[in-house]
């Protein structure tokens, strides 16, 4: 039911010149388009905008509808055509008067257009036309006649009785709408319904209740919650309250089109749009007319009797702001309490604001404004209307901050010009209001109409400066606490709150964890058509530079310090590109550059926040004013803050165009500077060469300017490139340089990171013991020098040392507590390499859901601070994880995905390493020679880069995946080739690795005394590197070696022996493994009832660890247990378990050698039956 569309009876009357005259208004209204500034709603009612805007648009209208000369100059003619000139002369003589009059000079001329424009001219009788022109042109003139009249001193004109008569102007106004309203139902009734005016007033209303909306997602709980209220057999009150655009009236219309609701109401939903209303009178006279009480003498009394005659009753109010905005607001209050006390009246209103009208009791949980949508919500409305997507859709819709409206209208953007998110993004940055707007729509289709209703309303008229507030709120992307806006505004700190309390009121501004924020498509619009100027501004700068000023420029910072500068940091950064905007930027240039270069550095030391916008608006204005100093070192910081996003190549750019600017300013440290940061770049490019030249350059520059420092810290680097290189020695040599250099000038800090770094060569050597004492060296002077990031780094260091020896309980243990020193520090990039670490220790300590948890938060860490090296190198992870787990097509591609990021950083380490495991997995599938392509792949790549350890590594794999084709000469050559390879760089953990395989291969030989010897050699070496887990691996496969010996006796004590070092390391894997290999021996001692009791605790492991291709070679070694027990059916289930499994994970080769073992068995089965499998 819309009470909107009712009207009254008549008799059609002959046709006549007013007939025509009004047939020729319409003809001239329905070809062109909407007026600009006016906003038409659900109802199909249009609001009015500005009073100018009426005017012409008034003015237009009356030019053409009297061009007819053919039609005669009757009495009503001249009515209408005196009245329309009485209110364009009234608008041009008050164009300056205040905003009430304006308004309400609005209202009169949007009313006489509608009164127009909806006359039909064969349906309404003369005397009714009369009635409502002779009611218009008395409102109008009594308006002239007011308006003309001069102020006194006294309170007629400008106190309380002139707000009193403006009001009572609206009223009439209103009352003249809903006669004419009546006027036009009457006709309707008797011509298409033959009934009385209250039947057709339903079920002209129910027909118009707002369609469902057709785009309409992330909101399901909430209607579906609102819809359980009204089926409650209880009366309820609902407000739906927010912000402009946020969806209010689409979810009042997704519950009344629900077929629950439609079958407990029926035909009595009654649904109002008030937009057009200005005082309760208009909106108890439009339901009176709904239910054809006009006659009653007392309406509201009339109205609420109605309303207690049905059953049950659901009445909507849509846009009660617009009342609420009036003089009228007691009024409506009070109205609102009485339909509240009627029997069988549900009651649901939508208004922008956060506050619902008094008067009512509401129901408490929706008296909270309605909530952003989701991400997945946006993404749905973006997939049904714009249906092109790419890598920047999600940023895109971020941008968009939630607001409903406001995704709306960007899908309509994208799908009218063909642009994708990537672009659209990109034209957002420059043009967002225009972007978010559609010509000539109304509020439901316009973001900027929506918003400047809000900022029209009466509640902000009477709060002057909360605008202002707004405009400065609009420069805080991430809000601000209430509490410090005094502090911020001192100027304005009596009224500051008032002011803030009014935008929350309205809806303009929200509260959100602590902070009031606003919207970003608000702010875009905001800061398009009212940008913040003056003292508020002013004093908003000062305040958030201070906070950075008392950042000190050091390595170590307090934790709190930390987290007050990241909660401000996107305040900063919006404050800072507003200044460097405007064009008095010059005049104090060098705070304000020094103010950014602060920025830079904090994001530097702790990875938060992206200052590359903020760098690159500082560096295009201070070229537009030619501060070329100040551009040489802009430059150069943001060639810094792309490296360390790894957008290498821009990196190289940004810092090679600010050495030339510092050689040609005369600057030589700043020309160094720029070298050995380019030196950074390329080492972290695998360009080793060229970065060695570079660094070399660098120092020798650093040395003749008499720069010791950046002297030494060149030679850091340099150690670092040869250490890349698996040049250990010489790495080692050179950090021992630079370790002396920086204690020559008393810097021990740089003493203290060689140390370090000497450590990790050490442990990179598997000289374990060494690198613990280097580590902890390190640690202990970073102790001394309250340099608590490199402590972490350090404890971070000796996890990761523990976890190459296998420690895992051990090295868990110090990761966490790396982890919680980079916490307490506020460092996000040390705690998501914790997690990564930990993941990695995690998952081969069997412990793979843990596992998975800490890789998850290791990858969103580095994808929230946009460290994309540090989220290839998760995903890397990822995929070895879902390898152990056998979720092969998982593994592919995490895999894929990681090489996809390291191909695009430009880092081909990484994607040799991510070619060389996927071979793994391809090997794990037993899909030997498709692996077999990838190591060489992988060897390749390695080649490419000179990186010596990858090599020896890519060929180990190699022949370890000929070894399991079977091609046991062809695998021997490729270890001996790879063992002699890791004995070039030093590496002790890889020489132990293939001394191992080589001892595989021998025993697959059946050449049991040389593997024997192999596998004891591989042992030694795995004990003397401290690496526990290798041993025992070589323990357990000596085992193997003996039960083919058919020294079974032997056997068991060498599993036992390795299944206790499992159990110590915490090894479920390496336990479980043994437990497979002790029941293999029983079995081959056919002692059936031990074997089954060892292979079923080893199966319910593996199970418990996610292992199926394990469960299933414990499945198939039951079923030769079973067989030996002469118990054929049960072998048969285990056969065709582990078929199954190796089906599921896409072993065929497991596959076809269990079908033949199920052939085998039951071919033994009916001729052989004692035989076994």
């Amino acid at each position: 039911m819309n009470a909107g569309s009712s009207g009254s009876n008549g008799q059609r009357a002959e046709r006549s010149a007013l007939q025509r005259l009004i047939s020729t208004a319409r003809a001239v209204l329905a070809p062109r388009d909407k007026p600009e500034n006016v906003t038409p709603q659900g109802s199909g009612s249009l609001q009015p905008s500005s009073t100018a805007g009426q005017g012409t648009s008034l003015n237009a209208m009356l030019q053409q509808w009297m061009s007819d000369k053919s039609l005669p100059l009757d009495p009503v003619r001249q009515t209408v055509k005196d009245t329309i000139w009485s209110v364009l002369g009234v608008q041009e003589e008050l164009q300056t008067r205040n905003k009430d009059i304006q308004g309400l000079l609005a209202h009169v001329s949007w009313i006489t257009e509608q009164v127009l424009a909806r006359i039909q001219a064969e349906s309404v009788p003369d005397e009714a036309t009369k009635d409502v022109m002779d009611s218009l042109a008395k409102i109008v003139s009594d308006i002239n006649q007011f308006l003309q009249t001069a102020p006194s001193k006294g309170a007629e004109y400008i106190g309380t009785k002139r707000a009193e008569k403006l009001a009572q102007f609206r009223q009439d106004l209103d009352t003249l709408r809903i006669q004419f309203l009546e006027v036009r139902v009457v006709y309707f009734s008797q011509q298409d319904a033959g009934i009385n005016a209250t039947q057709v007033a339903s079920n002209l209303a129910f027909a118009e209740i707002p369609p469902a909306p057709s785009l309409f997602f992330g909101r399901d709980a909430q209607v579906e919650s609102i819809i359980q209220l009204l089926l409650r057999d209880t009366t309820c009150r609902i407000p739906l309250l927010g912000a402009g655009g946020m969806g209010k009236t689409s979810v009042a219309a997704a519950v009344i089109n629900n077929n629950r609701i439609k079958d407990k109401f029926g035909e009595n939903i009654i649904f109002l749009s008030c937009e057009n209303l200005t005082s309760a009178e208009g909106i108890i006279k439009a339901l009176a007319a709904c239910f054809g009480l006009r006659h009653a003498p007392r309406s509201l009394s009339a109205l609420l009797s109605h309303l207690s005659a049905p059953h049950c009753v659901l009445l909507v109010l849509d846009n009660l702001e617009t009342v609420l905005e009036s003089a009228d607001i007691h009024r409506v209050e009070g109205f609102l309490g009485a339909f509240a006390q009627v029997p069988g009246l549900s009651m649901m209103i939508t208004m922008r604001g956060t506050i619902p009208p008094d008067g009512v009791v509401w129901e408490e949980q929706y008296c909270r404004p309605l909530d952003r949508l989701p991400l997945e919500a946006a993404r749905q409305i973006w997939k049904s209307l714009a249906r092109n997507e790419d890598s920047k859709l999600d940023e895109l819709l971020i941008r968009l901050d939630g607001l409903p409206l406001a995704i709306r209208l960007m899908a309509s953007q994208a799908k009218l010009s063909e642009m994708t998110p990537i672009q659209l993004l990109s034209a957002y940055q420059k043009e967002a209001t225009r972007l978010l707007k559609n010509r000539g729509a109304g509020r439901l289709k316009s973001l900027e109409v929506s918003i400047q209703l809000s900022l029209d309303c009466r509640v902000m008229t009477e709060e002057p400066n909360a605008l202002q507030l707004l405009s400065i709120l609009c420069l805080l992307p991430d809000g601000v606490p209430p509490e410090v806006l005094p502090e911020m505004m001192s100027s304005a700190m009596d009224i500051i709150i008032t002011c803030a309390t009014a935008l929350l009121q309205v809806g303009l501004a929200f509260r959100e964890q602590g902070r009031v924020r606003v919207l970003s498509p608000i702010r875009d619009f905001i800061l398009w058509k009212y940008p913040p100027t003056g003292t508020l501004l002013g004093e908003t700068g000062n305040y958030f530079g201070r906070l950075i000023s008392d950042y000190e420029d050091r390595p170590s910072f307090p934790k709190q310090q930390v987290e007050a500068i990241s909660a401000e940091f996107g305040n900063l950064s919006s404050i800072l590109i507003h200044f460097w905007k405007t064009p008095e930027i010059s005049k104090d240039v060098e705070s304000l550059l020094w103010v950014t270069s602060q920025m830079a550095i904090f994001s530097d030391r702790t990875s938060y926040g992206d200052c590359v916008p903020l760098l690159a608006v500082a560096k295009e204005s201070l070229e537009a004013i030619g501060n070329r100093p100040g551009t040489g070192q802009v430059a150069r910081n943001l060639g810094i803050m792309l490296y360390l996003q790894s957008r290498h190549e821009e990196a190289s750019e940004r810092l090679s165009e600010a050495r030339m600017i510092f050689e040609e300013v005369g600057d030589p440290p700043g020309v160094a500077q720029c070298m050995r940061s380019l030196g950074d770049v390329l080492y972290h490019q695998e360009r080793y060469e060229e970065a060695a030249e570079k660094l070399g350059d660098a120092k020798a520059t650093f040395e003749a300017i008499n720069q010791p420092l950046g002297a030494a810290q060149c030679t850091q680097t340099l150690g670092n490139v040869l250490i890349a290189q698996s040049r250990y020695e010489e790495g080692a040599e050179r950090l021992k340089e630079a370790k002396v250099a920086f204690e020559a000038i008393g810097n021990h800090l740089g003493a203290a990171q060689c140390t370090q770094s000497l450590g990790n060569v050490l442990s990179h050597l598997s000289r374990h013991k060494e690198a613990a004492e280097k580590l902890q060296e390190a640690k202990a002077a970073f102790d001394i020098n309250g340099n608590r990031i490199g402590a972490a780094q350090c404890t971070r260091s000796l996890g990761n040392l523990l976890y190459l020896q296998s420690r895992y309980e051990e090295a868990a243990d110090m990761l966490r507590k790396a982890k919680a020193a980079f916490e307490a520090l506020g460092d996000r990039p040390g705690m998501a390499q914790c997690a990564q670490r930990l993941g990695d220790v995690l998952s081969n300590h069997g412990r793979y859901e843990e596992a998975a948890k800490e890789l998850s938060e290791a990858k969103a860490a580095f994808g929230t601070i946009e460290n994309r090296l540090g989220a290839a190198q998760t995903l890397r992870s990822l995929g070895t994880l879902m390898c152990m787990q056998n979720r092969y097509d998982d593994a592919r591609g995490y895999l894929r995905e990681a090489k996809t990021v390291f191909e695009a950083i430009g880092d081909p380490l990484g994607t040799a390493q991510c070619t060389e495991r996927l071979g793994h997995v391809l090997s794990s599938q037993s899909r030997y020679e498709e692996a077999a392509e990838k190591f060489r792949e992988a060897k390749a790549l390695y080649d490419v880069i000179r990186h010596p350890l990858g090599m020896a590594q890519g060929t180990q794999s190699l022949g370890d995946v000929l070894l399991d084709q079977g091609l046991y000469e062809d695998a021997m050559e490729e270890l001996r080739k790879a063992k002699a390879a890791f004995e070039v760089v030093g590496d002790r953990l890889g020489q132990a690795g293939c001394t191992r395989s080589i001892g595989a291969a021998l025993r697959r030989q059946g050449n049991f005394h040389e593997a024997a010897h192999m596998l004891n050699q591989a042992k030694e070496m795995f004990e003397s590197i401290g690496d526990r887990r290798g041993a025992a691996h070589c323990n357990r496969w000596l085992g193997d070696v003996l039960c083919s010996e058919q020294r079974y006796e032997a056997a068991a004590e060498r599993l036992t022996e390795a299944n206790a070092v499992f159990e110590s390391i915490g090894d479920r894997h390496g336990e479980a493994q043994c437990l497979k290999s002790m029941g293999d021996v029983l079995c081959a001692e056919q002692r059936n009832q031990e074997a089954e009791g060892k292979l079923q605790e080893a199966k319910a492991s593996f199970a418990n660890m996610g292992n199926l291709e394990d469960v299933a070679r414990c499945d198939r070694s039951l079923a030769k247990v079973f067989s030996a027990k002469n118990r054929p059916a049960e072998a048969e289930t285990m056969l065709v378990a582990a078929r199954d499994i190796y089906m599921d994970i896409k072993l065929p080769k497991q596959v076809e050698e269990c079908a033949e073992s199920l052939a085998q068995l039951r071919h033994n089965a009916v001729g052989c039956p004692e035989t076994a499998v």
